[in-house]
């Protein structure tokens, strides 16, 4: 009975270590003041045409942290930064609480735009996307639940809610949840603005004083049409406005050029 225990432990032993893979902490690249990113190999998971992964910047001698989580699609070759979370110190090493910022709710243009070289080189994020690139493949998982960023208008901004994304032939389906924000502009360590290709980078924040909409979605992907099987209405405290009725065949229109409609068709039918 002892032999058994024991061999049992060295055969659990030899699966821990067969199977274990150790992380490795790499550079991810710098930033436009020359901050170093770092992200962990082990915070790297691949859904196959969708890539997730987590960003860590620091500031040479500074013991402050920054940290982004990142999701990549492959189909479309976009990097979204879709949450940032911000830890300060104190000069005696302790937790600064007074200072965390958390921007989980905010939205980043790398997330809204084609990403470029300047923009990549500004957040310091090019051997990190080069390591997403390389965890692509054909493979089907299931999404994770994660609201994506992916199209906003001058007051509004789309995210779809990725665990919620189907396909059925031509037909792509989410739901999508369109709220108000606020912007403003970046600005650097000399409190000029950062810009990008010759434009200010603005920030896009949640406007929480405002309420939001819920909407089913479905786009047919070759007919070029888009519809809604359901829309809710939230006030900004989260009850509920108004709401339609859930339909399995929603009323179909031509997707408007240059429309939200359009955007969202891209997106949903490039995943």
């Amino acid at each position: 009975m002892i032999f058994m225990y024991k061999e049992l432990l060295i055969l659990i032993t030899f699966n821990l270590f067969s199977t274990t893979v150790l992380a490795e902490r790499r550079i991810g690249g710098y930033d436009f003041t020359n901050n170093t990113t770092f992200f962990d190999t082990n915070d790297v998971i691949s859904f196959g045409n969708v890539v997730i992964g987590k960003l860590n910047t620091s500031k040479p001698g500074s013991i402050d942290n920054h940290y982004g989580d990142y999701i990549y699609f492959c189909g479309f070759k976009e990097l979204v930064n879709y949450s940032s979370t911000s830890i300060y110190y104190k000069n005696n090493g302790e937790y600064d609480r007074t200072r965390k910022t958390n921007l989980s709710e905010s939205t980043s243009v790398i997330g809204l735009e084609k990403n470029s070289d300047g923009l990549i080189k500004v957040m310091g994020v090019q051997v990190f996307v080069g390591y997403l690139e390389k965890k692509c493949s054909n493979l089907t998982k299931k999404f994770p639940k994660i609201e994506i960023p992916f199209t906003r208008s001058q007051s509004t901004v789309d995210h779809v809610m990725l665990d919620t994304f189907v396909i059925n032939k031509n037909l792509r389906s989410a739901w999508i949840k369109r709220s108000n924000t606020n912007s403003e502009k970046v600005l650097d360590s000399n409190n000029k603005p950062i810009q990008i290709d010759g434009s200010d980078y603005i920030q896009f924040t949640i406007d929480k004083n405002k309420g939001y909409s819920l909407l089913h979605t479905v786009v047919d992907c070759q007919k070029n049409m888009i519809g809604n099987r359901n829309f809710i209405e939230y006030s900004e405290k989260g009850n509920i406005v108004s709401s339609e009725k859930e339909t399995s065949e929603p009323s179909m229109h031509t997707i408007v050029p240059n429309s939200l409609g359009e955007q969202t068709r891209d997106f949903l039918c490039k995943i």
